[in-house]
C-alpha cells in the first residue's frame, strides 16, 4: 500500500449504493445465448478494503483495486463457502468486475469478505520495502446481500481494519536511519493473538528527511493507552524512544495519522529505560546497565555512577522487565572473603544481603578500601531487584588492574587474569580463579576461593531452574541450574531461545574483530569472552610450568589456574586439578566450547572440547573491538581502507581438510570429524552450526576403523560424497563412503576398500575421487605405504565398479621401501587445459624429507 499525499486525519468512508437491477423483482428475461440461472459476475466498490490510497479528492482518499485481488462469497445461512473470485478488471480504480466460475442461485444470501484467504489475520510484524510500499494486511467485508436475480450483482465492503500512518521527523537524531516503528497496548489485541504490531523496513531509511511507515492494525474504537516505540540505528549504536498516548483509537478503514514531531531523548516516556543500547541484542531481549561486569580502580574510594536501567528490546522490557528499585549486597568480596566491608553504594555500607534503595537511576557504587595486604583486587556482587526485592540483574563490582596480553599468532589480546580474580601475580592460586558462569547465562555465581560448594553458588535440582527464558533465570541469579541425570538436555536454558549467540557472534573471523558482543556477555567494557580462536591458540601452545604448577602462555607471566568447576548435572567438583575455561562458540546446539586441562594426571593433559551448558566454568576475557553495526552492515565509505588478511585461514589445528560448497556457503571438515567450519566468503571461518555426521553415522564410520583420517568431499550424480579412511593399523584400514543430499548431514552409504578387499595393499589412506571428463567413470585415487594407488568406482560412487584391479601410479612398493621412509600419501588430482596434475605428499613426515611433488598425466588411467 503507497500513500502519495496525506491530509486530513481519516480516510473517509463511503458506502456505494447497489445497483438496481442486481435485486430487481422484474420478471426475469429470456435467457440468451450464454446467460445462466443466477448471478455469475459481482462489481464491487472498494472504499475501504485493501488497496492503494489514490490522491486525495476533497477530504476522501479513494481506495483502488490491484492487481489479482481476490474475494471470498459466504453463504450467511450455511456459512460455506460458495467461491472465490479474482479480479478481472478494474485494476487501479475504485470499482473492479469479479467473475464467478459458478453462479449465485437467485434467493441466496451470500457475504463477500477480503481478501479471499479463509486463513486472513493480520501479523504482529509487517514490513515496509525498500520503494515505501508496506505490504498490507487488512480485511474487509460487505453486509448481508440477498440475490433476486439478474446476472450481475454489486456490492460494497467495509474495512475492519485500521490503517495507522506514522510520520517521523528529527533534528537530533538527523544523522540516524530508522529501523522499525513498533505500537503496543498492554492487555489488547493489535494482531492477530499479539498486543503489538512492528513495521520493520527492509532497507533503514534516513531521518535527515522526515519518513513515513505504513501499517494496519486490529481497530479499537474505545480510547485506550498505547506505546509508540520508534527504533533508529547508526554504526555501532541503536536508540529506541518509546512515546506514550493515552486515551487513543484506532478506527476502523480510517487513516489514523501519528505525527512524532521533532523527535528527541527527552521524548522518553519510560524513565527507567535507557533508549541507546551499545551492546549487540538479540531480537527480543533486554538488559539492565552498560555491562554485566563493572570496573573500578583498586585505590580507596574508586567508582562512580552506574546507570542500572533497562536496555534493548523496548517490547521485551514493557512487557517483561520490572522497573529496578533496589540494589543487594549479594558478596561483599568474591576473591578474599577476608575483604569485607569493602563497598558503599550512595555513600552507605551495605551488609552482606543488605537492600539499598535506589534514589535514581544511577546509583554511586565506590570501593570503601584498598585490598588487604598482598591482595591483588576485590570482586563484589551486587543483585539489581525490582520494588518487592525479586532479583532482575545481577552485576560483578570489580576493582582490579586488568591488563592485556597479545596471543602471538592470532594477534588476539587477551586478558591477563580470569574474570572476576586477581593477577598472575597474586599471592595464591585461588585468588586468581575468578567466578563461574553457565554458557551463554549473564550472572556470575560467588564462591569461596577453596571450594566449589559455597551456599552462595548452590546447585539447585529443582526443575523450575531450568528456565524458559532469561528472565526467569534472574530470578535464581545466584545459584546454577543442576540438571539431573536422565536429563533429555545438558542445557540449563529449556527453549529455542537460547541460541548460540548469547555470549556474542561466534562466526566472528580468527581474531573476532567482527562479532558483536551480546549483552549476555559476562565481561566488562571493552573486553567480551574469548573466541574459540584465542582459546585454540592457547590450548595448542600452552606449557607446563612446574613451579607455578599450572599452565603458561604466551609467557610465564600469563598463568591459566584450575578453577572452581561446577558440575551442571550431578555434583560440585572442587579447584584442586581441573582448569576449565569457556569460549564464546558453541561446540554443537548442545554444547558449549571449552578448553580444558587436568593437572592431577602426570602428563597433565589439555583437551579442547565441548562441555554441557549446564556446566559452570571460569572466563578469559579478550578486548573487544567494538565492530558491532547496529545495521547489520558496515559504515564503509569509497574513503574506507581495504582490509588486509593474514594467515592463518583456520587457526584451530584442522590436519588434512577437505573444501566443498553448498549454495552460497563454503564448508571445511578434517581429520576426526570433529570439527567443521563454514565461510561465505573464503575468509572468514567460523565454526559451523552442525557436523557433517551424527553420532549414528559416525559409530557406522568406526565399525571400520576408530580413527577417521582425510576425509574428501565430492559431488556425484547431484549428490555429495564424502570418503574417510577408518584407521586401525597399518595392516587395516578402511575407506568407506557417506552420502548427502543437503552437503551438510552425510549419512553412511557402504564400504569402499579395505585390507581385505584391496589387494592387501597396507595403508588404505587418504581418498581423493575424481570424474574422468572424457569418460565419464569415477577413480579414487589412495595414498599408502610408499604408493598412490588408483581403482574404479561404481557410478553412484558408494563401491568398487564390477571387476575392478587397483594399479600404482606413483611412488615405491614395500618392497622397495621396507622403512616406510619414503612413504607417497595424500594425493589431489587436478584437471587442468589437457592435463591431470597428481599432487601428493612424499617423504618421511616426522623430518625435513616431507615434501609436496607434482607430475601430470594426458589421461587419468
Amino acid at each position: 500500500m503507497t500513500i502519495q499525499s496525506v491530509g486530513k486525519l481519516f480516510l473517509a468512508l463511503t458506502v456505494a449504493a447497489l445497483v438496481a437491477t442486481a435485486c430487481s423483482k422484474d420478471e426475469p428475461k429470456e435467457k440468451g445465448s450464454g446467460e445462466a440461472d443466477g448471478v455469475s459476475v459481482l462489481v464491487g466498490s472498494c472504499p475501504s478494503c485493501k488497496m492503494s490510497l489514490g490522491d486525495k479528492t476533497g477530504s476522501t482518499y479513494p481506495a483502488l483495486w490491484e492487481k489479482d485481488d481476490a474475494i471470498a462469497v459466504y453463504d450467511c445461512e450455511s456459512t460455506s463457502l460458495l467461491g472465490t473470485a479474482t479480479l478481472k478488471s478494474g485494476a487501479g480504480e475504485n470499482i473492479g468486475r469479479f467473475e464467478l466460475s459458478s453462479p449465485i442461485a437467485p434467493g441466496k444470501r451470500i457475504k463477500i469478505v477480503y481478501p479471499a484467504d479463509a486463513s486472513f489475520s493480520i501479523p504482529a510484524e509487517q514490513f515496509q520495502d525498500d520503494s515505501g510500499k508496506s505490504h498490507l494486511e487488512t480485511l474487509a467485508e460487505s453486509g448481508e446481500i440477498i440475490c433476486e436475480g439478474g446476472p450481475e450483482l454489486a456490492f460494497s465492503l467495509s474495512h475492519l481494519s485500521a490503517v495507522v500512518k506514522v510520520d517521523v521527523s528529527s533534528t537530533e537524531f538527523a544523522d540516524m536511519k530508522l529501523k522499525s516503528v513498533l505500537l503496543y497496548r498492554a492487555g489488547g489485541e493489535l494482531a492477530e493473538g499479539s498486543d503489538h504490531v512492528r513495521l520493520n523496513f527492509r532497507s533503514i531509511r534516513s531521518l535527515s528527511t522526515a519518513q513515513s511507515a505504513v501499517f494496519t492494525a486490529k481497530a479499537n474504537e474505545t480510547p485506550q493507552d498505547y506505546y509508540l516505540a520508534v527504533t533508529m540505528a547508526k554504526g555501532n549504536k541503536t536508540v529506541t524512544i518509546p512515546l506514550k498516548y493515552q486515551g487513543k483509537t484506532l478506527m476502523a478503514g480510517q487513516l489514523n495519522l501519528i505525527s512524532v514531531d521533532g523527535l528527541k531523548t527527552s521524548d522518553n516516556a519510560v524513565p527507567w529505560y535507557n533508549p541507546e543500547c551499545t551492546r549487540y541484542i538479540p531480537e527480543g531481549a533486554w538488559c539492565y546497565g552498560p555491562a554485566n561486569c563493572l570496573v573500578v580502580g583498586t585505590a580507596a574510594n574508586s567508582g562512580g555512577t552506574f546507570d542500572v536501567r533497562a536496555c534493548g528490546d523496548f517490547l521485551g522490557v514493557i512487557k517483561y522487565a520490572r522497573e529496578p528499585k533496589q540494589l543487594q549486597l549479594r558478596l561483599g568480596d568474591m576473591v578474599t572473603p577476608g575483604n569485607a566491608g569493602m563497598w558503599t553504594v550512595d555513600g552507605t555500607a551495605p551488609k552482606k544481603k543488605a537492600f539499598v534503595a535506589l534514589s535514581n537511576y544511577a546509583p554511586d557504587i565506590r570501593l570503601a578500601k584498598v585490598p588487604q595486604s598482598g591482595k591483588q583486587s576485590v570482586a563484589g556482587l551486587f543483585n539489581l531487584t525490582d520494588a518487592n526485592q525479586n532479583v532482575i540483574w545481577a552485576f560483578l563490582i570489580w576493582a582490579t588492574e586488568p591488563a592485556g596480553v597479545n596471543l602471538p599468532q592470532t594477534g588476539v589480546r587477551i586478558m591477563d587474569r580470569n574474570l572476576g580474580g586477581s593477577g598472575s601475580s597474586a599471592a595464591t592460586e585461588t585468588e586468581q580463579r575468578g567466578n563461574l558462569y553457565q554458557w551463554g547465562r549473564p550472572f556470575p555465581f560467588g564462591q569461596t576461593t577453596g571450594s566449589a560448594t559455597s551456599t552462595t553458588a548452590a546447585q539447585v535440582l529443582d526443575a523450575n531452574v531450568r528456565v524458559a527464558d532469561y528472565n526467569q533465570s534472574a530470578l535464581k541469579a545466584n545459584y546454577i541450574a543442576c540438571i539431573p541425570d536422565g536429563a533429555a538436555s545438558n542445557d540449563w536454558m529449556q527453549t529455542d531461545e537460547h541460541k548460540n549467540d548469547l555470549w556474542g557472534n561466534p562466526y566472528a573471523d580468527a581474531n573476532s574483530a567482527g562479532g558483536p558482543k551480546s549483552i549476555f556477555d559476562p565481561c566488562p567494557q571493552g573486553w567480551k569472552v574469548a573466541s574459540a580462536a584465542a582459546m585454540n591458540e592457547v590450548f595448542r601452545n600452552a606449557t607446563w610450568n612446574a613451579t607455578a604448577n599450572m599452565y603458561c602462555y604466551p609467557n610465564t607471566s600469563v598463568t591459566w589456574p584450575v578453577t572452581c568447576f561446577l558440575n551442571g548435572k550431578t555434583s560440585a567438583q572442587g579447584g584442586s586439578t581441573k582448569g576449565l575455561y569457556f569460549t564464546d562458540n558453541p561446540w554443537d546446539t548442545g554444547m558449549g566450547l571449552h578448553f580444558e586441562y587436568n593437572r592431577g594426571e602426570d602428563d597433565h593433559p589439555k583437551s579442547f572440547q565441548g562441555t554441557w551448558r549446564s556446566n559452570a566454568c571460569a572466563v578469559r576475557c579478550m578486548v573487544d573491538p567494538d565492530s558491532n553495526d547496529a545495521e547489520g552492515l558496515p559504515d564503509a565509505g569509497p574513503d574506507a581502507p581495504y582490509k588486509t588478511f593474514t594467515n592463518p585461514v583456520i587457526s584451530s589445528v584442522l590436519p588434512d581438510p577437505t573444501i566443498w560448497k553448498v549454495g552460497n556457503e563454503f564448508r571445511i571438515t578434517g581429520t576426526g570429524l570433529g570439527t567443521a567450519f563454514s565461510s561465505k566468503n573464503m575468509v572468514s571461518w567460523p565454526l559451523a552450526p552442525s557436523l557433517p555426521l551424527d553420532a549414528t553415522e559416525l559409530a557406522l564410520c568406526k565399525a571400520y576403523g576408530s580413527q577417521l583420517w582425510a576425509p574428501d568431499v565430492t559431488v556425484v550424480g547431484g549428490k555429495y560424497m564424502m570418503y574417510v579412511t577408518c584407521y586401525n593399523s597399518a595392516t587395516n584400514s578402511s575407506i568407506v563412503a557417506l552420502q548427502s543430499e543437503d552437503g551438510r548431514s552425510f549419512r553412511f552409504a557402504g564400504l569402499i576398500t579395505s585390507y581385505s578387499t584391496n589387494g592387501n595393499i597396507k595403508d588404505t589412506i587418504d581418498p581423493e575421487v575424481v570424474a574422468d571428463p572424457q569418460t565419464g567413470k569415477l577413480w579414487l585415487f589412495f595414498g599408502s605405504t610408499g604408493r598412490i594407488h588408483r581403482v574404479e568406482l561404481n557410478a553412484s560412487g558408494t563401491a568398487l565398479a564390477q571387476g575392478a584391479t587397483f594399479t600404482p601410479v606413483a611412488g615405491l612398493d614395500i618392497s622397495q621401501n621396507p622403512s616406510r621412509s619414503k612413504v607417497y600419501e595424500g594425493a589431489y588430482l587436478h584437471w587442468h587445459d589437457g592435463y591431470w596434475y597428481l599432487f601428493a605428499s612424499a617423504g618421511l613426515y616426522s623430518n625435513y624429507t616431507y615434501k609436496i611433488v607434482v607430475g601430470r598425466s594426458a589421461t587419468v588411467v
